[in-house]
C-alpha cells in the first residue's frame, strides 16, 4: 500500500499489506503508533515504485510474473 498520509498506512497494515509512506507534506497531524508506522518512508513516488519492484524481484525472482 502506497499512501501520502498515515491513515493510508493504517489501512494498509489492517489489510496486511506492506506499507510505503510518500512524505510530501500532506500529513498534517502526526499521530504515530504501531498501526500507523510504515515499513518505508520516501519523499517521491518514483522511489516508492523502486521499492515495489525491488521487493517483487526479491520475492519472485523477477518483476514479470510468468
Amino acid at each position: 500500500m502506497i499512501g501520502d498520509i498515515l491513515d493510508d498506512v493504517e489501512a494498509g497494515r489492517a489489510a496486511r499489506c506492506g506499507t510505503i509512506l510518500v512524505d510530501c507534506g500532506n500529513e498534517t497531524e502526526w499521530r504515530i503508533d504501531a498501526r500507523r508506522t510504515p515499513l518505508h518512508v520516501v519523499t517521491r513516488l518514483d522511489l516508492a515504485a523502486d521499492i515495489v519492484v525491488r521487493e517483487a524481484v526479491r520475492r519472485h525472482g523477477s518483476w514479470v510474473r510468468r
